[in-house]
């Protein structure tokens, strides 16, 4: 199903894949966020396509659609997760979608090999192919002539992607007839607690850049692509802001995200700041756990 084939794409920086790899390990215990932005995904992906199913079996038992139209239902033989990583979302769509073909791309062999160790320890041996690719480089991989997918998913991964709208449509040309494009990212209203605590301590953010909710809605409108956008805030206690930049960084999810190699370097807090930072964000709940939120932007696309 997949060849490479040469062509000159970004690529995801080297040091972001490499922070991921060495935090393999540890990441299934400090991912929290993520485990529940994979589950909360695993439902909408059920309530996307019970949806459908149900809209298409109620078109051609009211209109009398031909049984091509019919067999366009949603029928998710194969799938395809962009940046699977140790497995949080893979092993929620082999419980949705136990006789489904699941094709795995993730950036780092590391989270790969703990995605199947994991998945060796299922009672039932589910048909997964896992490749390790730069997920910025897809299209060097997967030719849509010659691979398509029922339904193309991805959780907390794509915002790590140099050119969104780019991957967007490249995803939606791999999807097969009546496919879905359906995933999740954290946009870049998520850490307001974070960010006032910066602008307290007059501190520069130094977060990556998210995307922005009314850019995805944009981006879908000029593809002219079908669907649903949604977002709602998802929030993680903490004991304190020390421990929220601890997770962060053992997860891996802490590696700036340096877009233009042109421009300098992104700005970064010296240890003072840092702890300046910290002491104003704990001030902030006054003894409370410290809160961070995050916006969570959730997609379900087809063409």
């Amino acid at each position: 199903m997949i060849r490479r084939r040469t062509r000159n794409q970004p690529t995801m920086n080297s040091k972001i894949i490499s922070q991921f790899s060495q935090h393999a390990e540890s990441y299934d215990k400090n991912a929290l966020v993520q485990r529940l932005a994979a589950q909360m995904l695993a439902l909408f992906i059920a309530e996307e396509l019970e949806t459908a199913q149900h809209t298409s079996a109620m078109m051609f038992k009211q209109f009398c659609l031909t049984p091509e139209a019919e067999a366009q239902q949603i029928n998710c033989r194969t799938i395809l997760e962009i940046g699977s990583g140790t497995g949080l979302l893979t092993e929620l769509l082999l419980d949705l979608f136990p006789e489904s073909l699941i094709v795995c791309i993730d950036g780092s062999k590391e989270m790969l090999s703990k995605l199947k160790r994991k998945l060796q320890q299922r009672p039932k041996q589910a048909e997964i192919e896992a490749y390790i690719l730069d997920c910025n480089r897809l299209s060097e991989f997967l030719l849509p002539e010659e691979a398509s997918f029922d339904l193309i998913v991805s959780s907390f991964t794509l915002q790590w992607m140099r050119d969104l709208p780019l991957t967007i449509r490249s995803l939606t040309n791999l999807l097969a007839p009546g496919g879905r494009l359906i995933f999740s990212v954290p946009g870049q209203a998520s850490f307001r607690e974070w960010k006032e605590a910066c602008r307290i301590a007059e501190l520069p953010f130094t977060g990556n850049a998210l995307p922005e909710f009314s850019d995805l809605q944009e981006c879908c409108q000029q593809l002219k692509l079908q669907g649903t956008i949604k977002e709602h805030d998802l929030t993680q206690q903490f004991d304190s802001a020390r421990q929220f930049f601890q997770t962060l960084k053992q997860t891996g999810a802490s590696e700036r995200l340096y877009l233009d190699t042109n421009a300098p370097e992104p700005t970064t807090l010296s240890a003072r700041q840092m702890r300046m930072l910290i002491k104003t964000w704990d001030s902030l709940f006054k003894g409370r756990p410290v809160e961070a939120t995050y916006q969570v932007i959730s997609a379900c696309l087809s063409k």
